[in-house]
């Protein structure tokens, strides 16, 4: 009889493991694209609606990802998930958004994340809609697998390769990468060789910048405030160079905010002496009008800037400098594996191909968003962006672009915090200029970035005091809701 009740009971342990395993079957492995609204693609395909246009777009270069990923997995096994993105389906998105938040907070969720922190904004829509707002907060919550021991056995990757102070952004508390930074940028002022051969920069921080003293450095207060109108054009011919005109306040901050601590990184009274500090700057360079003589440009480093009928052209990069001595790099996509997967070697055979050189150098990605690769070795003329284009520096410029991107001490993920303080809509920097504007006799011929705005209008400190009171209290109030 015993011998009976224990066939019996090893039968039900046998039917019970069975069909615990046809339950636990995964499926396929879904992989999840928010990339925001359909302007961060730029997407105006005549005959077709903006979504139509991103998601070929975004096709095009997945089908260039599957070409990547090992025998493991293939495409067919792949279940890819666009959030709506055009501003005119709001609807559909919120919707769409909240379904994939209720899934990860009860265990379950897409098992790929591929993301943008550009944010879209609108006076009707006037908050983020991604679906991680404040990433730091989300690697700090737990909400992605640390990936440390995947990228050590990662056959298309290659950890070393990538820019480690970027890389550092996506790491938890412990010092585990748990989100990958894929591209990113730095605000840096473009000089021609001839114009200036060499300057070093290392070590010199946002003070060193107002202090105005060095005629080099000094134009980099011009970036605390919008400054379309402020700088001159270069007299050398740079089609390649993109210019940086709007404010890139937050990047004098390695950080704007402790996530940990649910605290601002700056005083309020800080902020208000910084910005009181850096007009004084702006008017000072103004005053003198030296800087109308400089033949350079303040940009933003992007792979467009890559192309071949510029080789000839030497040049000297000065990155924009941050409060602690470096350069604030700006990250604009990251992927991510979610921890709630059942599927982790599958989901990151996907991370290894979106962050290896194959992809990272070929690519469709830039068509969309072409800010730099975090592979350091792409962009030389041996491993050029868009192969069939060509896009790289040359020899001279890629030493000058990596040295450059060597100053980096500091990188972020861009969220409402950073808005806050540089929105062209309703950010501080905004709101400053908008009143030294309204504050002067001008003619309707002036913009509200002109000189003659920083040079006759004025703003008292209450009024000054005010704005940065509401800007820090809004700030405050973000970070709490975060």
């Amino acid at each position: 009889m015993k011998r009976l009740f224990s066939v019996f009971l090893a039968l039900v342990l046998l039917c019970a493991l069975c069909s615990g395993c046809a339950v636990s079957n995964p499926g396929p492995l879904r992989v999840c694209i928010d990339l925001g609204s359909s302007n961060d693609l730029n997407s105006y395909d005549p005959g077709k609606s903006a979504m139509e246009t991103d998601v070929e777009k975004f096709q095009t270069w997945l089908d260039d990802c599957s070409k990547y990923i090992r025998e493991g997995i293939t495409s067919e096994e792949i279940e890819w998930e666009f959030i709506p993105s055009d501003e005119t389906m709001l609807t559909e998105r919120e919707a769409a958004l909240q379904r994939i938040r209720t899934e990860i907070m009860t265990g379950g969720g897409p098992d790929v994340f591929l993301c943008t922190t550009n944010l879209y904004k609108t006076a009707d829509h006037p908050t983020d809609s991604r679906l991680f707002p404040y990433v730091e907060k989300a690697i700090l919550d737990g909400r992605f697998l640390p990936l440390d021991e995947y990228l050590s056995r990662a056959i298309l990757t290659n950890p070393d390769d990538l820019w480690e102070p970027v890389m550092k952004a996506g790491q938890d508390r412990q010092g585990k990468q748990a989100v990958l930074p894929m591209t990113f940028t730095v605000n840096v002022l473009t000089y021609p060789r001839e114009v200036l051969p060499e300057y070093d920069s290392t070590g010199k921080t946002w003070n060193d910048v107002l202090k105005g003293d060095d005629p080099v450095l000094s134009l980099q207060s011009l970036w605390a405030f919008n400054t379309e109108k402020l700088i001159p054009e270069p007299t050398v011919h740079w089609p390649w160079v993109r210019s940086s005109y709007f404010a890139a306040f937050p990047f004098l901050y390695p950080k704007t905010a402790d996530f940990e601590t649910g605290k601002l990184c700056f005083t309020e009274e800080e902020l208000f002496h910084r910005i009181k500090e850096n007009l004084a700057a702006c008017r000072s360079l103004l005053e003198n009008g030296e800087y109308q003589q400089q033949n350079c440009a303040l940009s933003t480093l992007t792979c467009t800037q890559l192309r071949p009928f510029d080789l000839e052209q030497e040049i000297t990069y000065i990155p924009l400098r941050n409060e602690t001595g470096g350069t604030t790099a700006r990250i604009d996509r990251w992927c991510a594996v979610n921890a709630n997967t059942k599927q982790p070697d599958k989901a990151f055979e996907v991370i290894d191909a979106l962050m290896s050189e194959n992809y990272q150098k070929g690519g469709s990605l830039y068509l969309g968003e072409p800010n730099m690769p975090v592979n350091k070795k792409i962009g030389s003329p041996e491993l050029p962006i868009h192969e069939m284009e060509r896009e790289y520096f040359s020899a001279q410029q890629f030493e000058e672009y990596q040295r450059a991107c060597g100053e980096i001490d500091a990188a972020y993920f861009p969220s409402l915090l950073e808005d806050r303080l540089m929105s062209y809509s309703d950010g501080l920097i905004y709101t400053v200029q908008t009143h030294l504007y309204n504050s002067f006799a001008h003619d309707e011929s002036l913009s509200f970035s002109s000189p003659e705005v920083f040079l006759q209008g004025s703003i008292d400190d209450d009024t000054l005091s005010r704005m940065v009171h509401e800007t820090y209290e809004a700030m405050q109030r973000l970070l709490d809701e975060s």
